[in-house]
């Protein structure tokens, strides 16, 4: 993924946040201390992000920083893909150290086999 692609997705979930948490662009730039303009820049991917803005954003939208990065998958394999892989953290997450290593050998095992 190009450093462009990436502006313009993390543009894409900053606006997706922005209106979930019914802000307008200057609002959200009042509260990290940023011009309406930047805040519209980002969302058009039209200019990089500093780690210290991202980090004022994940705080305005009460997520954790890493969220603003996950980027929704485009086609319909990348998407069955993506939710099977957070079916299996969250079914990971809930399980002791034992059987979260019983299962990583178990999916290691059959990715080298090519299972299913």
């Amino acid at each position: 993924m190009t450093e462009k692609e990436v502006q313009k997705k993390f543009g894409l979930i900053i606006r997706e946040l922005r209106k979930k948490h019914r802000l307008t662009q200057a609002k959200l730039a009042e509260a990290i201390g940023l011009q309406d303009e930047t805040i519209s820049n980002i969302e058009r991917g039209l200019s990089s992000t500093r780690i210290k803005t991202a980090v004022s954003l994940a705080r305005v939208f009460e997520i954790e920083l890493k969220d603003l990065f996950d980027f929704p998958p485009e086609t319909k394999t990348e998407k069955a893909k993506h939710n099977s892989q957070k079916e299996l953290q969250e079914i990971i997450s809930t399980c002791n150290e034992k059987t979260t290593t019983a299962i990583i050998k178990t999916a290691r095992i059959m990715a080298e086999l090519n299972i299913m």
